[in-house]
């Protein structure tokens, strides 16, 4: 006789589904505040600095890992749908691997292609008016920039630069979405 193997449901309070820049940054800063909103009810709003800091995506993403509690992040946990529980009207959220998770809040952090926002029946996410083009540029014996923010715009078009450190710059071009039915393509 097979036994079938049975996939008990994980519970949890909070689950944010995404582990980009934003699921990172959510997480962090519900662990950082958290006594704050449920003991005074309002948050805490820091003072605005003038100035300007670059880094790339990887080193962002690692130092937001880096500050949360060990096993706060569920490493490829992919979930695949979302469904409310018919007794408790929590969301349940299916991962690929078939395993279920129950949560009291759930917060879409999980871009474009959302299966949070299919759950709550959102529509399809809409088109920026402007196309961007990002990127970094290697400088292997240095740049020559400085720390300057560089940003050059008009009517239709906007390009600049900003230095990370002294041998990597992260520059960018945006311009006007063209008009329904124009293609564009790049080639390297």
């Amino acid at each position: 006789m097979e036994m079938e193997e049975v996939v008990e449901d994980a519970a949890h309070g909070i689950v944010i589904v995404g582990g980009g820049i934003c699921g990172l940054a959510t997480a962090l800063a519900l662990h950082r505040y958290r006594s704050v909103w449920q003991l005074q009810n309002k948050t805490t709003l820091l003072p605005a600095r003038k100035e300007l800091r670059c880094l790339t995506r990887n080193d962002l993403v690692e130092t937001l890992a880096k500050n949360l509690p060990a096993g706060t992040i569920r490493f490829g946990c992919r979930v695949a749908a979302v469904d409310e529980d018919s007794g408790s009207r929590c969301p349940v959220l299916t991962t690929e691997d078939g395993h279920t998770i129950k949560a009291k809040v759930l917060i879409g952090c999980d871009g474009a292609n959302s299966v949070v926002a299919k759950y709550l029946g959102l529509g399809n996410p809409s088109e920026l008016p402007r196309l961007a083009i990002l990127g970094l540029a290697s400088y292997p014996d240095g740049h020559p920039f400085g720390t300057e923010f560089l940003t050059i715009a008009g009517d239709d078009l906007a390009v600049g630069r900003l230095p990370i450190n002294d041998h990597l710059v992260h520059f960018f071009l945006s311009r006007r979405r063209p008009s329904t039915g124009i293609r564009m393509a790049l080639s390297v």
